[in-house]
């Protein structure tokens, strides 16, 4: 009887323990909900202002390296983090390829969104700042080519 008076005590403060292990896993699970929650905001803000973004676009493009040959595309909006896409099927989202526009340099990209619109994000390499300054020029003459 003692035996097992122990074993229902030990269970008991097992029980309490786990408990307060989720309790304090929860407590940390929503000040990350909360940190994560802030730092998307930030990111939505930053991006609904962030200047040179281009978008009403219908430029011809290329991608490669994502298929097993070139892929057609239409740029409908273009910015220094990215470019939105038009095309006939849709890519794996982390997807890694190489965007070329006309009149710019070749940029590698990553497939970050899908829907009726494939999203590309700019990854950041050696030539980044450099297409950055290129993409800038050459929207500021898309800009004064369309006034």
């Amino acid at each position: 009887m003692a035996g097992a008076s122990r074993e229902i005590d030990d269970s008991r403060m097992s029980v309490g323990m786990m408990h307060s292990a989720s309790g304090q896993v929860l407590a940390t699970m929503d000040g990350l909900q909360n940190r994560l929650e802030s730092v998307v905001e930030g990111a939505v803000s930053a991006i609904r202002h962030r200047p040179s973004a281009r978008s009403g676009l219908d430029l011809p493009a290329t991608l490669h390296g994502v298929a097993a040959a070139a892929v057609p595309v239409r740029v409908v909006s273009l910015d220094p983090l990215g470019a939105c896409l038009r095309m006939e099927r849709p890519l794996p989202r982390g997807s890694h390829g190489t965007l070329e526009v006309p009149g710019l340099p070749p940029v590698p990209v990553r497939v970050v969104g899908q829907g009726d619109i494939t999203r590309l994000a700019l990854l950041q390499d050696k030539q980044a700042g450099a297409w950055q300054s290129s993409l800038i020029a050459y929207l500021a003459k898309l800009e004064s080519e369309a006034a």
